[in-house]
């Protein structure tokens, strides 16, 4: 069998085993349904429009009401009047909380606190409308020649130099990515770390390392679990934005399709830099209970990591920081998929920065078979790791005849 297919075999065996394993299924589907859940029930219970409370007193303009109407729909709200008997009564309505604001004989606002809010506002406008409309139909005007005045159509732009990709809507979407890229690259690389420790505890991997090298072995699980890790997140995520699509609750920018491919993308890649890491720095503890303080140091370069994304979204993304930065292979996935959607990248810069993490992954494979080898087999107390890999291997390692075959 060639290295590929071993590799392939190795990749479904562990995709088969946790896909059939309880938890896996149980979580799928939680994460199924808190997925549509959460963009189904906002939209059951829908998004509340605001309602300007008005107090109309004494002798106002003639067509204030529909002014009021018109001003409250351009704003995306609506607003509720009431008709009262004097000033007094609104100067009461407002102070009890009732009003938002109150309209004395067309010529005074009373209000609660601030004189600039938007229902003070809403008011003002619709007053000078209603007041121009009375002036232009006094004047001779016609009804349709005063509503073109009044809402006239708005002129044709031409826009000479197209905005800056780094807009408001381009940041949030980027830093979006990066936490999306560090959520799922900690807790697939979690993952293996468990899955390697698993094979330690139960001796399994004595049996595996007689067939396969011991880096085959660690890119078919690291293979394996991420195929797991993006199925996972496919059966989330499509149906959860196909549903938001549907209910018309999705707005997606124009970057989030070249957005979601570049996180794909990167995934791929800083998970197979991850997942060695993490691989071979479980295979070197003995217990479960190590295995955190092990892992610390890969936790706060991803922490890290995301710490730098955010600076690019929210800093200067084509900085020296964010520059250097998105060279560096641990750094790499999170800090260049916000470069890309906020900064302006020479096009040489993502090919070279993926050339780097795809090396390193390549030589963190070997090194890290290497040490995975040399402490796999070895239970109790912590291996260190460069004990582990001078006495570990890349090649296979035959099964002694009196060593138990774990069941």
């Amino acid at each position: 069998m060639t290295r590929t297919g071993v590799v392939r075999m190795v990749a479904g065996r562990e995709i088969r085993q946790r896909a059939r394993t309880r938890a896996f299924r149980i979580s799928t589907a939680v994460l199924f349904v808190a997925a549509l859940a959460g963009v189904g029930v906002p939209h059951l219970i829908g998004h509340s429009t605001t309602t300007y409370r008005i107090g109309l007193a004494g002798a106002v303009p003639s067509g204030t009401v529909p002014s009021l109407d018109g001003a409250a729909r351009a704003m995306g709200a609506r607003v509720k009047v009431t008709n009262l008997a004097s000033a007094s009564r609104a100067r009461l309505g407002v102070g009890a909380g009732s009003l938002d604001v109150a309209l004395v004989d067309g010529s005074r606002l009373i209000t609660q606190k601030s004189s600039s809010s938007a229902a003070t506002q809403l008011v003002d406008r619709a007053v000078a409308t209603a007041r121009l409309a009375g002036r232009l139909a006094a004047a001779g005007a016609p009804p349709p020649e005063v509503a073109s005045l009044i809402s006239p159509r708005p002129l044709p732009v031409r826009v000479l130099e197209p905005p800056a990709p780094s807009t408001n809507a381009n940041r949030s979407l980027a830093l979006a990515g990066g936490i999306l890229l560090y959520l799922m690259l900690l807790s697939y690389g979690m993952a293996t770390s468990y899955g390697v420790l698993e094979e330690k505890t139960n001796r399994l991997a004595d049996v595996l390392l007689s067939m396969v090298r011991p880096a085959q072995l660690l890119a078919g699980k690291i293979l394996g679990i991420g195929v797991i890790g993006v199925i996972q997140v496919l059966v989330l995520a499509v149906p959860a934005g196909a549903l938001a699509l549907a209910l018309g609750s999705l707005h997606v920018p124009a970057g989030t399709p070249l957005t979601f491919l570049a996180v794909l993308a990167w995934f791929l890649l800083g998970y197979g830099l991850y997942s060695c890491a993490f691989a071979a720095l479980a295979s070197v503890v003995g217990r479960q209970e190590d295995l955190a303080s092990a892992l610390t140091p890969l936790s706060f370069l991803l922490l890290g990591g995301y710490g730098l994304a955010f600076n690019a979204a929210f800093g200067n993304a084509d900085g020296m920081l964010a520059t250097v930065t998105s060279f560096i292979p641990p750094f790499a996935p999170m800090v260049m998929v916000v470069r890309a959607a906020v900064g302006h990248l020479a096009p040489w810069e993502v090919p070279l920065s993926m050339a780097l993490v795809a090396l390193s992954t390549v030589a963190l494979v070997v090194a890290g078979g290497r040490i995975y080898s040399g402490a796999i087999l070895r239970t109790g107390a912590k291996v260190k790791l460069r004990e582990a890999y001078r006495s570990g291997t890349t090649e296979s390692r035959p099964l002694s005849q009196d060593e138990p075959v774990p069941a």
